[in-house]
C-alpha cells in the first residue's frame, strides 16, 4: 500500500523514464547532416593530392568515398534498413573482389543518392558540403573526421504564417489597373507632374482603393493632422518590374488565379528541388501550375502562392509586370541549397543576375555553413537576395538565449535568424498595418509601429507592410487528377543508378496524396496574410520596380541596397522601446508625395497663402536625403514648413522692396523669411542639419555672393540677430542661400549659410 504521496511521485518517475526512453529512440533515428569541409592544399600538406595519386576521385568525392564506406560498414546501426540493403552488396562484392568504393561515387554523381551526396562545392575557396544520412553512432564518428569543420542536421524549416488577429477586412473593391493620363480630371486629386518630377519614373500606373500594404509604400508618412483623408491608391511606374525576374524559394505554388496575368510576363512553377536535384517543371503541362512536394505539411500550398501575389501579383502584389518563377522544395536546408544552385546554374540564360531577384520567406535559428556559403556565392555572382526577418517577436539578431512562443509551445532561440542574419542577404521586418482604410485615418499614431509578431533587430534591414491580402485558390477549387504515363515508365532501378528528376518524380507519382492537381477554374478568391512572410517579397516587388524603371544602372546586391535605403522613410517607426538597435526605415518606391483624397487640407497659417489648399507635396519631405548640386531652376515654394507642418517662413515683401528685387525674379523665386523671436527658427535648423532632410548644399557668402561648398553638419547654426530681424532665405544663380541675418556665426567673417530645396 502506498501513500498518496508517494504514488504520485512512483508515477512522475515511470513517465521521466518513458520520455527519457522515448527520446533516446527519437535520438537514434537516422536523420540526414549537412557535412561541411574545409580544405586548402597549400597550407595543409598531410593529404595527398587526387591528382596526383592513383586515386581518380577529387577531395570532396574522396571525403563521400570515405563516409560511404563508414556507411555500409555500420549499417546495422540504421533503422532504415531498405534503403542500407541496397548498398550491402557493395561491400560483399569489396571483400571478395578487392573492388573499390569509386566507381559507385561516381554513379552517385552521375545519377543521384538518398544516402549521401555531394551538396555544395567551392574549389576557389576550398568550402565543400556532402549531404548523407547517417545514424547516430555514425554522426559521432563523422564529425571527427579530418577537415570536417561543421556536421549539422538538414533542419527543416518553418515557412508558415504567424497566427495574428486580424482587423475588420477592408470595404474598398480594388479595381484593377488604369491609366491615367489627364492630369486636369477633376476626380484627380494628385499631380501626375508633380509625381513625374519626384521619382523620376517615365509613366505612372495607379490602382485606386488599393488595400493599405500597397499604398502605404508609395507616399509619404501618412498624418490625418496635415492631410483630412488618407490616401488609399498605389502610385508605381508603369513598367512594373517589366523585364525583371523575382525567383520565390518555397513550398509551393497554385498559379491558376487572375492574380497571375501573363499578358505581359511569365508566371510558372518553374522547378521542384529536393536534397541534391531539382527536376524542371517549366514546361509540363500540370505542374508548371499547380506545385507540392511534401504534401503532408503542404497539400494545399497557400504559402507560396500569397508570397508571389504579393511580391508580383496583378491586382494585390508591388511589381505587376514582373517574372514570377516559383521553386518548390521540402523546405530542407539541402532543398534551399539546391534551388539557389539551380538558378547559379542558369544564370547566363534564364535568370541574368543583375535581373533576378531571390526572395526566400521562411528561416530558423540555427547557423548552416551551405546555406550561408551559397547565399555568398549568389552575392557574388550579383544576385539579389531578400529574406523574411521572423514572426517571434524577439531580436532576431543576437546570439543569446532568448524565449519565444510557437504553436503554442515555449522555444528557445540561440542565435540569429537565419537566413536573415546572414551577410548576403536584404532581413525584413513587419509593421502594423492592420487597419482597413475606413479605421486607418483614426488609428494614424500606431500605424507605423513594429508589428506584434515581427522579430527586429539590427540585421533586420529595413521595414515594409506585415498585412496583405493576396490571392489564393480556395480548397473546394482544387481538382485532383489522373496521374501522367510518365508515372508508369519510371525505372525501378537501385537508388543510386536513378537520376535525380526521376527520383523526384518518382516520388510525385509513389505518394499516398496524389500530388497532380490544378485549380478547376481561373480563381477570383483572396485571402488575409500576416507576417515578415508578406513584408519579404513587398521588398522584392519594390526592388523589381527599381530594376525595371532605371534600366541603365547595372544592379547588384549593394546597389539595390543603397537604393532601397536612399528612398525609404527614415525614422518613423515605434518599436515601442524593445529596440535600440533596429534600423529605423520603411520601405518606398520612390514617391514620397502625400494626398488628400478628398483634396481637403487642415487650414493654416502661413503667409498670404493663409486660405489657400496647400498641397502636401509642396511641404517640406522628412524623407529626402539627397544632396542635389544643379537647382537653377528650382522653385523656392512661398511657405516653408517642417514635417509636423509648422509655418517656418513665408514671402517677406518688406525684404523685396528694400533691396530692389526684380519683380520677374520674384515671380519664378520666392524669397522667404522667418522671424528670429521664432522659437522654430533653432529648431527648424538643427533638424536639417541632423537628418540632411531637403539640404542641397552648403553655399559661403563672400562679397555678398554665394558660391558652392561642402557639407558641414554644425547644431549651432541658427539666428542671433535682433528681435525683429529677419533670417531670409533666396534663391541666386544655383543656390537657395541663408542671408540677411546677423550672428549666425560670431564671426562675422566667416559666414556659413545652408542651402536646401524645398521637395
Amino acid at each position: 500500500y502506498l501513500k498518496p504521496i508517494n504514488f504520485i511521485v512512483v508515477i512522475f518517475l515511470i513517465l521521466t523514464l518513458i520520455n527519457e526512453v522515448l527520446s533516446l529512440e527519437e535520438e537514434s533515428k537516422d536523420k540526414y547532416y549537412l557535412i561541411t569541409f574545409q580544405f586548402n592544399k597549400e597550407n595543409d600538406e598531410e593529404i595527398d593530392d587526387p591528382k596526383e595519386s592513383n586515386n581518380s576521385l577529387s577531395f570532396v568525392n574522396s571525403q563521400m568515398k570515405n563516409i560511404l564506406e563508414l556507411i555500409v560498414d555500420n549499417k546495422d546501426t540504421y533503422e532504415n534498413k531498405e534503403l542500407l540493403n541496397e548498398y550491402s552488396d557493395i561491400k560483399e562484392k569489396r571483400d571478395n573482389n578487392g573492388d573499390s568504393f569509386e566507381e559507385i561515387v561516381k554513379l552517385i554523381n552521375e545519377n543521384s543518392s538518398s544516402l549521401i551526396n555531394v551538396l555544395y562545392e567551392n574549389e576557389e575557396r576550398g568550402i565543400y558540403t556532402i549531404h548523407a544520412l547517417l545514424s547516430n553512432e555514425l554522426y559521432l564518428i563523422v564529425k571527427d573526421m579530418p577537415y570536417v569543420t561543421e556536421c549539422i542536421e538538414d533542419d527543416i524549416i518553418v515557412d508558415t504564417d504567424p497566427i495574428i488577429p486580424i482587423d475588420v477586412s477592408p470595404t474598398d473593391d480594388i479595381e484593377d489597373d488604369e491609366e491615367y493620363n489627364n492630369d486636369t480630371d477633376i476626380e484627380n486629386y494628385y499631380s501626375l507632374s508633380s509625381i513625374k518630377n519626384e521619382t523620376l519614373w517615365d509613366d505612372i500606373g495607379i490602382d485606386k482603393n488599393a488595400y493599405n500594404h500597397l499604398s502605404l509604400l508609395s507616399q509619404g508618412k501618412f498624418d490625418n493632422t496635415l492631410i483630412n483623408k488618407y490616401d488609399t491608391n498605389y502610385y508605381y511606374p508603369r513598367s512594373a518590374g517589366k523585364g525583371v525576374n523575382i525567383v520565390i524559394i518555397d513550398s509551393g505554388f497554385m498559379f491558376d488565379h487572375r492574380d497571375f496575368n501573363t499578358d505581359n510576363r511569365k508566371v510558372v512553377c518553374e522547378a521542384i528541388c529536393v536534397g541534391r536535384g531539382c527536376v524542371q517543371t517549366d514546361s509540363d503541362p500540370i505542374l508548371s501550375k499547380f506545385s507540392i512536394i511534401e504534401p503532408q505539411k503542404h497539400l494545399y500550398p497557400n504559402h507560396g502562392t500569397k508570397v508571389a501575389s504579393t511580391a508580383a501579383g496583378t491586382i494585390y502584389g508591388v511589381a505587376k509586370n514582373a517574372n514570377i518563377y516559383g521553386i518548390t522544395v521540402d523546405m530542407a536546408i539541402s532543398s534551399i541549397v539546391t534551388a539557389i544552385n539551380y538558378v547559379l546554374r542558369l544564370s547566363s540564360s534564364k535568370f541574368p543576375p543583375e535581373k533576378t531577384i531571390i526572395n526566400i520567406s521562411s528561416g530558423s535559428y540555427t547557423k548552416h555553413s551551405v546555406y550561408e556559403n551559397v547565399l555568398k556565392d549568389a552575392e557574388e555572382k550579383g544576385y539579389m537576395i531578400i529574406t523574411s526577418g521572423g514572426n517571434d517577436n524577439i531580436d532576431g539578431c543576437v546570439k543569446t538565449k532568448r524565449e519565444y512562443i510557437r504553436d503554442n509551445e515555449k522555444k528557445i532561440a540561440k542565435d540569429f535568424h537565419y537566413p536573415s542574419g546572414y551577410d548576403s542577404t536584404i532581413g525584413v521586418g513587419s509593421i502594423n498595418n492592420n487597419y482597413s482604410s475606413s479605421t486607418l485615418d483614426a488609428n494614424y499614431s500606431v500605424l507605423y509601429s513594429k508589428a506584434s509578431f515581427s522579430n527586429y533587430g539590427e540585421c533586420v534591414d529595413l521595414w515594409a507592410p506585415g498585412y496583405v491580402y493576396a490571392a489564393l485558390p480556395s480548397e473546394k477549387e482544387i481538382e485532383i487528377l489522373d496521374k501522367p504515363s510518365y508515372c508508369k515508365t519510371l525505372s525501378n532501378k537501385r537508388d543510386f543508378e536513378i537520376k535525380e528528376d526521376e527520383k523526384i518524380l518518382k516520388q510525385l507519382c509513389t505518394d499516398k496524396h496524389n500530388m497532380f492537381r490544378k485549380i478547376k477554374v481561373i480563381s477570383s478568391t483572396k485571402k488575409r496574410g500576416s507576417g515578415t512572410s508578406f513584408s519579404s517579397p513587398i521588398v522584392a516587388g519594390i526592388s523589381a520596380l527599381f530594376i525595371s524603371e532605371f534600366p541603365d544602372i547595372t544592379f547588384n546586391q549593394s546597389i539595390l541596397r543603397k537604393f532601397l535605403e536612399a528612398v525609404s522613410l527614415k525614422d518613423i517607426i515605434n518599436f515601442n522601446n524593445i529596440s535600440k538597435h533596429s534600423r529605423n526605415i520603411f520601405v518606398n518606391n520612390g514617391k514620397h508625395i502625400i494626398y488628400s483624397k478628398d483634396n481637403i487640407y487642415p487650414k493654416n497659417h502661413c503667409g498670404p497663402n493663409e486660405n489657400t489648399k496647400i498641397p502636401y507635396d509642396l511641404m517640406i519631405s522628412k524623407t529626402k536625403t539627397k544632396l542635389y548640386s544643379n537647382i537653377k531652376k528650382a522653385k523656392v515654394w512661398a511657405e516653408i514648413k517642417n514635417s509636423s507642418g509648422y509655418c517656418l517662413g513665408n514671402i517677406n515683401k518688406n525684404y523685396i522692396n528694400k533691396y530692389k528685387i526684380k519683380e520677374s525674379s520674384v515671380k519664378k523665386d520666392y524669397l522667404v523669411f522667418m522671424p528670429c523671436n521664432d522659437s522654430n527658427v533653432l529648431t527648424f535648423y538643427q533638424y536639417a542639419i541632423k537628418t540632411g532632410d531637403t539640404i542641397v548644399k552648403i553655399g559661403y557668402r563672400s562679397n555678398n555672393k554665394p558660391f558652392k561648398g561642402i557639407y558641414e553638419s554644425n547644431n549651432h547654426y541658427k539666428c542671433r540677430g535682433k528681435e525683429g530681424d529677419n533670417c531670409c532665405m533666396y534663391l541666386d544663380n544655383d543656390s537657395i542661400v541663408a542671408g540677411r541675418c546677423d550672428g549666425y556665426y560670431d564671426s562675422n567673417d566667416e559666414r556659413k549659410y545652408y542651402s536646401f530645396k524645398v521637395m
